[in-house]
């Protein structure tokens, strides 16, 4: 089974400020999980939900918010290449 994961080609002066980029973002949202893990609740579109009276709904949060955090830490790692241009050299 070839498992084949997204992958974005980045211009050279662009690679490595995208990488960092994706890497704080990745930072920020990673807090904000164990923020609203430590705190019990989480407020999403001004609606409250938390562990003790909507546990499905506060769980579907914060697996939305790992997915995103994952996503984020691929492209800060793995998920970007420099694009490679190609020299015509007579």
């Amino acid at each position: 089974m070839n498992l084949s994961l997204v992958t974005v080609e980045l211009p050279e002066s662009v690679y490595w400020p995208l990488k960092i980029l994706f890497c704080v973002a990745a930072a920020y949202v990673f807090y904000q999980i164990m923020a609203d893990i430590n705190d019990g609740f989480v407020i999403r579109r001004g609606v409250v939900y938390s562990l003790e009276s909507e546990p499905r709904s506060f769980y579907i949060n914060i697996i939305k918010r790992f997915v995103i955090f994952a996503v984020l830490v691929w492209f800060g790692t793995s998920g970007t290449r420099k694009k490679v241009i190609p020299s015509s050299g007579n």
